[in-house]
């Protein structure tokens, strides 16, 4: 991808730049969100992106090592402080979380039925806050190579977070004894969906001693394995009741 290429060494302009993540990029949700974003506090995220497209790994994304201009250089011979390699895992982790949310966006569609919004609003409410965290993270991280000082603000940020962190987990497991309870919504409604597909191949099995729904019924005969079969089904569904109830009272 040369076209990238070109772009990561020449002034990366925005409008250049979403043209060439509409180009590659397979999640046209995806783009469409980042054509509506604001360039100034994205434009490190578009980078970042094409950076991905363009096949580099993300251990030379981190360090600066483009194949282009680069963005930031550690100084030679100096070992990274902890703190910038912490930073590098919460970038790395908060991108993800980020991707899982935007290819839920994608999965939902672009239905306007009732249910349909409540989950897109509910996703768009839990990924705005790992986009800002996002961006302070990774801009205060981009400080540390381009002046090799670590940034005040980052260690009480990552340090933040964390105490963050473990005070919702005393909340939860004060308050709620829903095993599901420390899910995010978005990992809640991909569980749920994951245990619904479950419980459908279990049904199958019991009633066409198929993975898949046949023409006609084939009852599965008594023995061990239907008797496991029916256990983990009682299991499945009692987990598949708890994941709805904590959904319904997010809402």
């Amino acid at each position: 991808m040369d076209d990238i290429k070109a772009w990561l060494s020449g002034e990366r302009d925005w409008t250049a730049g979403i043209a060439l993540l509409e180009k590659y990029h397979k999640n046209r949700f995806f783009v469409k969100n980042f054509r509506l974003s604001n360039p100034a506090s994205h434009s490190g995220k578009l980078e970042y992106e094409l950076k991905k497209l363009a096949g580099i790994p993300l251990a030379d994304i981190f360090s600066g090592k483009t194949g282009g201009k680069p963005v930031s250089k550690e100084k030679p011979g100096n070992k990274e402080p902890r703190v910038i390699t912490a930073a590098k895992d919460e970038v790395y982790k908060l991108h993800t979380q980020i991707s899982i949310a935007h290819r839920h966006l994608y999965e939902l569609g672009e239905s306007n039925s009732e249910d349909v919004v409540k989950k897109r609003k509910k996703i768009l409410d839990d990924r705005l806050p790992l986009i800002k965290r996002y961006e302070q993270i990774y801009l205060l991280k981009e400080e540390y190579f381009k002046t090799g000082a670590v940034p005040e603000e980052l260690p009480a940020l990552l340090t933040e977070e964390k105490g963050e962190r473990k005070a919702d987990k005393d909340v939860k497991k004060g308050d709620n004894q829903n095993k599901f309870a420390e899910l995010s919504d978005i990992e809640l409604f991909k569980k749920e969906h994951a245990i619904k597909v479950h419980i459908g191949k279990i049904n199958n099995r019991l009633q066409y001693q198929s993975l898949s729904k046949g023409d006609n019924l084939n009852p599965m005969p008594d023995g061990p394995l239907k008797e496991k079969l029916t256990a983990k089904l009682d299991s499945l569904q009692t987990d598949y009741q708890s994941i709805t109830q904590l959904i319904e009272q997010r809402k």
